[in-house]
C-alpha cells in the first residue's frame, strides 16, 4: 500500500491538470479583487465577491482534482494493478481517501495563502478582520470539496467508470442537486410534518460551520456532528461497494 501512495505521489507534480483548477480559482479571485481595489472599494463589494468565490471555489477547484484521485486511476487501470499486486480493497480505497484529504488541504491552504497576500498587495481592508471572511470561505469549500469527492469517489469505485463519478461531482459542487433538494424540503408539507431541514444540507453546514472556526467559534456541536457523518458514510459505503464490485484483470 506504501508503494500504491508513493507512486501517486511520485505524478502528483507532473500531471499538470490536477494544478489547473486550481490555478484558474486563484486567477478569478485576482481578477475580481482587482476590479473592486480602488478609491470606491468598500466591504460589501468585497463580501460580495467571497460569495460568489466562495460557491464556485468547490467545482472549479475540485473538478481536476477528482480527475487526479478518481478518474486517471480508473482509466490507467492503476487500482487493478495494486490489487494485482497484493495491496487489499480497502488499501485502495484507504489511499485514495488518503490522496482525496492531502491534496484539498494543501491545495486550498497554498490558495488561502496566495489570495491573502493579494490583498496585502492591494492594499485591501475588508474590516476588522480581513482574513476571516477568506478563511471562512476557504474553511468552507474545503468541507464541501471532501465530501462531494468522497461521495464521487464511492460512484467511481461501484461502477470503475469515470463519467458518472464525475457527473455527479459537478451537480454537488455546483450546487444543482442541493438547491432542488433545498426546494422539496422547503415546501409548507414537509416543513409542517418534520420541520425546516434545508439547514442540514451539506452546503450550508460547512458554510456555517466554515465561517464558525474562521472566527474562533467551534460551532454548533450538532454541526460538526453533521459534517463528519457527511465524511465518514461516503467512506465506508465505498468499502461495501468496492468489495462487491466485479473488476476485469
Amino acid at each position: 500500500m506504501r508503494d500504491y501512495l508513493w507512486a501517486d505521489a511520485y505524478r502528483m507534480p507532473r500531471y499538470l491538470p490536477l494544478w489547473t483548477g486550481f490555478a484558474i480559482a486563484l486567477a478569478l479571485y485576482l481578477g475580481a479583487t482587482y476590479l473592486i481595489s480602488g478609491p470606491a472599494f468598500t466591504p460589501e463589494t468585497y463580501a460580495s465577491v467571497l460569495a460568489v468565490f466562495g460557491s464556485l471555489l468547490p467545482l472549479v477547484a475540485g473538478l481536476s482534482l477528482i480527475g487526479f484521485v478518481y478518474s486517471h486511476d480508473v482509466r490507467a487501470g492503476a487500482m487493478k494493478v495494486a490489487i494485482g499486486r497484493g495491496v487489499s480493497r480497502r488499501g485502495v480505497v484507504g489511499v485514495k481517501t488518503v490522496e482525496l484529504l492531502t491534496l484539498t488541504v494543501l491545495g486550498l491552504g497554498l490558495l488561502f495563502v496566495l489570495c491573502a497576500a493579494w490583498d496585502a498587495v492591494l492594499g485591501l481592508d475588508p474590516g476588522p478582520a480581513p482574513l476571516a471572511g477568506l478563511l471562512g470561505v476557504t474553511l468552507a469549500a474545503t468541507l464541501q470539496l471532501l465530501i462531494y469527492g468522497l461521495i464521487a469517489g464511492c460512484v467511481a469505485f461501484a461502477r470503475q467508470e469515470t463519467t458518472a463519478s464525475t457527473t455527479v461531482f459537478a451537480l454537488l459542487a455546483s450546487g444543482v442537486f442541493e438547491v432542488i433538494l433545498g426546494l422539496v424540503l422547503s415546501q409548507d408539507a414537509v416543513v409542517d410534518a418534520v420541520g425546516d431541514l434545508s439547514r442540514f444540507l451539506p452546503r450550508n453546514l460547512t458554510s456555517e460551520l466554515g465561517h464558525a472556526w474562521a472566527t474562533g467559534d467551534p460551532g454548533s456541536f450538532l454541526g460538526f456532528t453533521l459534517v463528519a457523518g457527511y465524511l465518514l458514510l461516503p467512506v465506508l459505503l465505498t468499502r461495501y461497494l468496492f468489495d462487491r464490485t466485479e473488476l476485469d484483470f
